[in-house]
């Protein structure tokens, strides 16, 4: 899957499959932000531990979408997103 540019990436390469990004996704239901690796699916709850393997899990979120930029200009995930929006937007 290709991300579209304006989805918030936080890596770009997952740490598990190496082949997919790492973006920030939301839960629909309780409207938690998570991290989601768009190819493989893995997720985690906390950007400081995406580089740890074993700390991802699957399908812990069932309803969720992925989170544009624009949408975390706000926030304090926003730090983690390495695609930041332009100020043009």
């Amino acid at each position: 899957m290709t991300a579209p540019p304006d989805y918030a990436k936080v890596r770009e390469v997952c740490p598990v499959c190496s082949q997919g990004w790492v973006l920030v996704a939301r839960n629909n239901a309780t409207h938690a932000l998570f991290f989601r690796c768009d190819e493989c699916g893995n997720e985690w709850e906390d950007a400081r531990s995406i580089e740890d393997e074993s700390s991802s899990m699957r399908d812990d979120h069932y309803d969720w979408d992925f989170v544009e930029s624009r949408e975390l200009a706000t926030n304090k995930v926003y730090k983690y997103v390495i695609n930041k929006i332009s100020k043009n937007w």
